[in-house]
Order: structure tokens, then sequence, then C-alpha cells
């Protein structure tokens, strides 16, 4: 949907926040029409990940938590997408519901859960 953005034009570039929004997707047009740039992208998004989900499994091996290495791998990108819903329950913010869910599907209890999602803010 970014990449589409730079199409717009005519009345929508006069307001300031759709002007801003498609020169940000014109620069990404611009980086991953590069192949070099785009490799680079991507490496960086994945490698984001994958540290991500280790420090969450090194994070659960100090807290005395039974947690694969694969299992945080598959399950922590899935809460990290989650967590990009800005809502509230009760003070309570998505990252715990989800760390509650995700980590309950491999036997994880929910206050492990919710100890690891702290630790993780």
């Amino acid at each position: 949907m970014l990449l589409t953005l730079a199409r717009l034009e005519g009345r929508a570039l006069r307001w300031k926040m759709v002007s801003s929004a498609i020169q940000i997707s014109v620069t990404a047009k611009r980086i991953l029409s590069d192949i070099r740039s785009s490799l680079v992208t991507l490496i960086l998004s994945v490698g984001v990940h994958i540290f991500v989900a280790l420090s969450i499994f090194i994070l659960a091996q100090a807290l005395g938590i039974v947690l694969g290495f694969v299992n945080c791998g598959v399950l922590i990108p899935l809460v990290m997408l989650v967590t990009l819903l800005p809502i509230s329950i009760a003070g309570w913010g998505i990252r715990e519901g989800a760390m509650v869910v995700a980590l309950g599907l491999v036997r994880v209890s929910r206050s492990d859960a919710i100890a690891v999602s702290y630790y993780l803010a």
C-alpha cells in the first residue's frame, strides 16, 4: 500500500499529511527498486526478528521458563505484528495478551508469559 501512494496526484497533495506519506512512498520505491538496497533491507528486517526472538529465548531461559528457540522464532514475530494494534484493555496492552496466547500454545503458563512480556518492554 505504501508503494502505491506515489500515484496520488491533484488535490490530495495539498494536505501536508498526505504529501508527507507520498514522499515516504516515493523514497521507499526508489530504495526498493535497487536490488542491493532491497537485499540489505531484507537482511536487516529478518535480522531484527531473529534477534528479538533470541532475546526472548535468552530471557525465558534466565527466568527458568522452558521455551525453545524455534518456538520463539515462529511465535514472537506474530506477537510483534499483533502489537501494532493501538488498543488497551483495562490497562493491559495487546502485547501481554498476545504473549499469553502465543506462549500458551507451547504450554507456557500465563504468569510466565506475562513475565516475559513485562521484561521485553
